[in-house]
């Protein structure tokens, strides 16, 4: 059974035939909501390949502002431990007296006796324990997104922007226009 349909000119043709110059409200909405979404896509790549070499910047300087905080308590906590040192060299304090005497000259007071002969590795140096014992300083690894990994590499980061323009493009575009 065949059936033949004749199209008046109060209805309109079917798509896809001859002569149609129109094209519908579906098919302009998806077509719009395409263009939207292609404009975004591509508004977002640019924008992150501009933001995210710079945000990386900023984790990067704020690390090494940290390693600089921690240099600094050092230094301070080194320059507190001196400074208490020539304190109680300056008031003669017997027992740093002593203890410079048995380090650095290898002298003991009379009717003592030395458990440790100078020189030797467990000789308590003066000047090490002044020194300050040594802060972990962290290290730099952050964890990367797959994106931030894209942009941030030199050789997909001019594919990334590339991509971007692609698609900004693409969605500023206007509709195609049959007929």
């Amino acid at each position: 059974m065949v059936f033949h349909v004749e199209h008046s000119s109060d209805h309109p043709a079917p798509i896809g035939s001859e002569g149609e110059t129109s094209v519908s409200g579906g098919d302009r909405f998806a077509s719009e909501v395409a263009r939207w979404c292609c404009f975004l896509a591509g508004l977002a790549l640019l924008v992150s390949a501009f933001v995210l070499p710079v945000r990386e910047d900023l984790r990067i300087m704020r690390h090494q502002r940290e390693l600089a905080l921690i240099a600094q308590q050092e230094h301070a906590a080194r320059n507190a431990r001196y400074a208490e040192m020539i304190e109680a060299l300056e008031h003669a304090e017997p027992d740093t007296i002593l203890r410079l005497a048995h380090a650095n000259l290898g002298l003991i007071p009379t009717g003592s006796q030395s458990l440790v002969a100078p020189g030797e590795l467990r000789d308590p140096m003066l000047f090490e324990l002044l020194e300050p014992k040594p802060i972990a300083r962290p290290r730099y690894n952050p964890e990367r997104t797959r994106l931030e990994r894209l942009v941030l590499d030199r050789r997909t980061r001019l594919w990334v922007v590339a991509g971007g323009a692609v698609l900004t493009l693409m969605g500023l575009l206007p509709m195609a226009r049959r007929g």
